[in-house]
């Protein structure tokens, strides 16, 4: 009872929000987004069936529902005797980016593997990520509660020493979805956002078409030498691209057909035998031949 009285002060006492998301989504999300899809080209990722991280419903998040929540939450660190949290708009975006995925899937349960790499685009060096979320019915004291009973939430929310914070609610069919990531590290990173820094190594000429009638597509790879390259065939799914097939291609040899089932797919080539990663743009299959 002690913590719902304290709360309900804190949320009836808070100030104009301090989180800023602006009114122009692509305009919230585009240096973020640029950033960590650059950092992960650096990373030698970019390309090679990885969750496109541009792939997602553009909800701009709460300011007052994250201000509340990180109020909550700074307070319940006060009482632990821990320095409050402090709020990083560019850190908050990959917060939202992560809670947008889940309003597009209505789940909370999906795979968040790429948080600790794509930190580096907002904030460096970083030591570590802690990353928790939360699904509601719009209020951010439930949010706020589910996170105190979860004995993992609360030890993100008990981190010492924390470098910055990020807390980003959007809302799909009444149900808010809420991120957040605290980082032990220096906020604002440096050099950021993250250049694509070249490999050095040659491109291949990657070709890939839709057949005529739509059935297929052709793939084709040039390059020197006679060694054999492999080739993936990626399939859209949802806001992921994940393997259809691979193969490997003799280069300069005739194009390859392949008949897919109907759907957006694109062609990578991952970075092998002295040569640099390559990849197409999307291309739509109508279906297979009928038999």
């Amino acid at each position: 009872m002690a913590i719902g009285g304290a709360a309900a002060v804190l949320v009836a006492t808070v100030p104009a929000s301090a989180f800023n998301s602006g009114s122009d989504p692509s305009t919230y999300y585009n240096r973020v987004v640029s950033g960590i899809e650059a950092h992960r080209g650096w990373q030698n990722t970019e390309g090679v069936a990885f969750e496109p991280v541009g792939a997602f419903t553009q909800r701009l998040p709460d300011d007052e529902f994250d201000d509340i929540l990180l109020n909550l939450v700074n307070w319940y660190r006060g009482d632990n005797g821990l320095p409050a949290l402090e709020q990083f708009e560019p850190l908050r975006a990959q917060s939202a980016i992560r809670s947008n995925l889940l309003a597009d899937r209505a789940t909370l349960d999906l795979e968040d593997k790429w948080y600790a790499g794509d930190a580096f685009a907002a904030c460096n060096p970083v030591s570590d990520v802690f990353s928790i979320s939360a699904q509601s019915t719009g209020k951010p004291e439930d949010v706020y509660y589910q996170w105190l009973v979860d004995p993992a939430a609360r030890n993100a929310i008990l981190v010492h020493d924390p470098g910055a914070v990020g807390i980003a609610t959007v809302t799909q069919d009444s149900q808010s979805y809420t991120t957040m990531r605290i980082v032990q590290g220096s906020c604002p990173g440096s050099g950021m956002p993250f250049r694509v820094e070249p490999s050095g190594l040659p491109k291949p000429t990657l070709r890939a078409a839709t057949l005529p009638d739509g059935e297929g597509l052709t793939v084709s790879v040039q390059r020197r030498g006679d060694s054999q390259q492999l080739v993936e065939v990626q399939q859209a799914d949802g806001w992921r691209w994940v393997k259809w097939k691979d193969f490997f291609l003799q280069p300069g040899t005739r194009q390859l057909r392949v008949f897919p089932p109907a759907g957006q797919y694109r062609v990578v080539i991952p970075r092998q035998s002295g040569y640099d990663f390559a990849l197409t743009g999307v291309l739509e299959v109508a279906g297979p031949p009928a038999q």
